[in-house]
C-alpha cells in the first residue's frame, strides 16, 4: 500500500513540473481560442438585435392636443388667436398666465394644435379620425370634460419619456457596426481584404517589425491593438513556428514576417476558417459572452498574462517558446489587459449595447401604456351617444341615460313595440304595432316641467334666499320651515337654505316620484 502511494506521489509530482524546454507546441494548441476569436469576428457586418424604439409620446399629446381642442368651445379656441387666419394669430402667452408654469410648458403646444385645427375641414377631419363626428354640441362637450384626465396621464407619460429615453442613450445602436469593425480589422480598413491600409496594429507608433514586438505589449499601446492581430499571433506560422496551430492539419505557403510586412497574405488563408455568420444581428449577451470565454483562456505567468501556448522566454512565434500574445504585468496591473485597445472597444460596446437594450424596453412599455391612454380617448365616441339633453332648469346640465331619464329620453328606444310605447306613455306614429316611430308626448313633458315649477313655488322653497320669512314661516304656533343644512334624502346636504322642520315626502311630491319612476329603465 505504501508503494502506491508513493507512486502516486510521485506522479503528482511530475504533473507539477514546468514542462520541459524540449518539448513543443503542437497543431490544435489554439483552437479553442481561435474558436471564440472567430465568434468575434464573425460579428463584423452584423448589426445590434435592438433597434432606436420610436418615442410615442409627443405623438399622441399632439394628437389629443387636436382633438381636445376640435372638442372645445368657441370661447377657449378664440385664446389662440386674434382673427381667423394664422397670419393674424397672437403667438403671446397672455399676461395673467406668463408666471403660470403649466401655461408656459404647454402654451407652445395648443398653438401648434389650433394651427392645425383652424379650419372646419381640419376640425371635421379630426372629429372623423375619432369617430366623434357625428356628436351633438352637448356630446362634444362631455367628451373634451371626460378627455381632461386622460391627456394629462399622456401629458406626464410623455414629459417622462422625453427625459428618461433621449435620443443619445441609443446613439451606439448606430455607432456598433463601426465600432466592431475597428476593433476586428483597425481602423480605416473596410474589410478583411484590406489590412494593408489599416491601423492592424494601432495607434500611430511604428509597425512591430518581429513576431515578438507583434505579439508582445501591455495596455492601449499594444501591438496587437486588433482581433486580426491577435488571431495573427495565435495562427500564423512564423519562422521556427508549426503549421495549424489553430486548425490541424493545414500548411501555409507563406512564413509571417510583419517586418515584410505581409500580413494580408498571411491572413487570407487563415480568414477562410472563420465564414460569415447566418444571423446578422446580435445582442450585448452574445458579445459579453464570446468575450468572458476568451478572458477565461487567458492565463497568468508570473507577472504576466498570456492567451495562447507558452512555454517560454516569450510570444516568439516559435513553437519552442511561445504562439501566443503577451500582456506584460497585467497579472499586476489589470488594465494593462483592460485597456488593450481592441478588447477595450468591445466591452464597452457591450456594457453600452446592454444600457441601450434596456432602455429600449423601458421605452416600448411607456409606449403601451401611452398607446392604452390613447385608445380610452378614442373610445369616449361610445359614452358620448348616449349623453343626451335632459329638459333640466339648470342651464347647461346634461346627463347621461344612467343618471337621469325622462320622457323624452326613451320613447325613443320603443320603435319597435307600440305596447312598450304606450305604456312608458309616448306617442306611436308608426303604421304597425312592430314598426315606429315611438316620440315624446310633449303634453307630459310640460306636465312634469308645471309640475317641477310649482313645487318649486310653493312650500318652504317659496322663500328663496329669505332667511327671515323661512324662520317666520308657521302655523300657529308650529313652525313649518327652518334655515338649516339638509339632512339624509335632502338635496344640497352642505348648504344652508329654507326647508321643512320635519322632511317627509308629501302626497304631492310621492305622486311626482311615481310618475318620474315610470320613465327609468332598470
Amino acid at each position: 500500500m505504501n508503494k502506491i502511494f508513493g507512486f502516486l506521489v510521485a506522479y503528482a509530482t511530475i504533473l507539477q513540473q514546468p514542462i520541459g524546454t524540449n518539448a513543443a507546441i503542437v497543431q490544435g494548441a489554439n483552437r479553442a481560442e481561435f474558436l471564440t476569436l472567430c465568434k468575434i469576428l464573425q460579428l463584423h457586418g452584423a448589426k445590434p438585435q435592438t433597434s432606436e424604439p420610436q418615442l410615442k409620446g409627443d405623438t399622441i399629446e399632439h394628437e389629443l392636443n387636436k382633438l381636445n381642442l376640435t372638442l372645445s368651445e368657441e370661447d377657449w379656441k378664440k385664446k389662440f388667436n386674434k382673427g381667423g387666419t394664422s397670419s393674424n394669430d397672437d403667438q403671446k402667452i397672455p399676461d395673467d398666465k406668463k408666471s403660470d408654469q403649466t401655461w408656459t410648458d404647454r402654451w407652445p403646444k395648443w398653438l401648434k394644435a389650433r394651427e392645425e385645427t383652424k379650419t372646419a375641414e381640419k376640425e371635421a377631419e379630426v372629429l372623423r379620425q375619432a369617430n366623434m363626428h357625428t356628436l351633438t354640441a352637448v356630446q362634444k362637450k362631455w367628451a373634451a370634460q371626460q378627455l381632461q384626465p386622460i391627456l394629462e396621464r399622456v401629458e406626464q407619460l410623455a414629459k417622462l419619456q422625453r427625459a428618461a429615453y433621449p435620443k443619445t442613450k441609443f446613439a451606439v445602436l448606430k455607432t456598433a457596426e463601426t465600432t466592431v469593425k475597428e476593433a476586428i480589422y483597425g481602423q480605416k480598413a473596410s474589410g478583411e481584404s484590406d489590412l494593408g491600409s489599416s491601423k492592424l496594429y494601432g495607434g500611430n507608433s511604428a509597425k512591430p517589425t518581429t513576431v515578438q514586438q507583434a505579439c508582445t505589449g501591455a495596455g492601449e499601446s499594444h501591438k496587437a491593438a486588433t482581433v486580426v492581430g491577435t488571431i495573427l499571433c495565435l495562427c500564423a506560422k512564423a519562422a521556427s513556428g508549426v503549421e495549424g496551430s489553430c486548425v490541424p492539419r493545414q500548411a501555409y505557403t507563406t512564413t509571417w514576417n510583419p517586418n515584410t510586412p505581409n500580413d494580408q497574405t498571411v491572413w487570407t488563408p487563415i480568414g477562410k476558417y472563420c465564414p460569415q455568420r447566418l444571423n446578422k444581428d446580435f445582442s450585448a449577451q452574445e458579445l459579453t459572452t464570446d468575450l468572458l470565454t476568451l478572458r477565461a483562456a487567458i492565463h497568468a505567468e508570473g507577472a504576466d498574462k498570456y492567451l495562447g501556448a507558452y512555454l517560454q522566454t516569450g510570444c516568439t512565434g516559435n513553437k519552442a517558446n511561445g504562439i501566443c500574445v503577451k500582456y506584460t504585468g497585467a497579472a499586476t496591473t489589470p488594465d494593462n489587459l483592460n485597456k488593450v485597445p481592441w478588447l477595450n472597444k468591445l466591452e464597452t460596446l457591450a456594457g453600452a449595447l446592454s444600457a441601450a437594450e434596456q432602455a429600449a424596453t423601458e421605452a416600448e412599455k411607456l409606449n403601451e401604456k401611452l398607446e392604452a391612454e390613447k385608445a380610452k380617448a378614442l373610445l369616449l365616441f361610445a359614452g358620448a351617444q348616449k349623453v343626451v339633453e335632459t329638459p333640466n332648469p339648470v342651464a347647461g346640465r346634461h346627463q347621461t341615460p344612467e343618471q337621469q331619464k325622462t320622457p323624452g329620453l326613451i320613447c325613443g328606444t320603443h320603435n319597435k313595440s307600440k305596447t312598450a310605447s304606450l305604456g312608458a306613455q309616448c306617442v306611436w306614429r308608426g303604421q304597425k304595432d312592430d314598426d315606429g316611430p315611438c316620440v315624446v308626448d310633449e303634453s307630459k313633458v310640460a306636465e312634469q316641467a308645471t309640475q317641477a315649477g310649482t313645487a318649486a313655488s310653493s312650500g318652504c322653497a317659496k322663500h328663496g334666499t329669505d332667511k327671515t320669512a323661512c324662520e317666520n314661516d308657521k302655523t300657529g304656533d308650529k313652525q313649518n320651515c327652518a334655515w338649516r343644512n339638509g339632512k339624509d334624502n335632502e338635496d344640497y346636504k352642505e348648504t344652508e337654505k329654507c326647508r321643512n322642520v320635519s322632511f317627509h315626502v308629501n302626497k304631492k311630491l310621492s305622486l311626482m316620484a311615481a310618475y318620474y319612476m315610470r320613465f327609468v329603465a332598470f
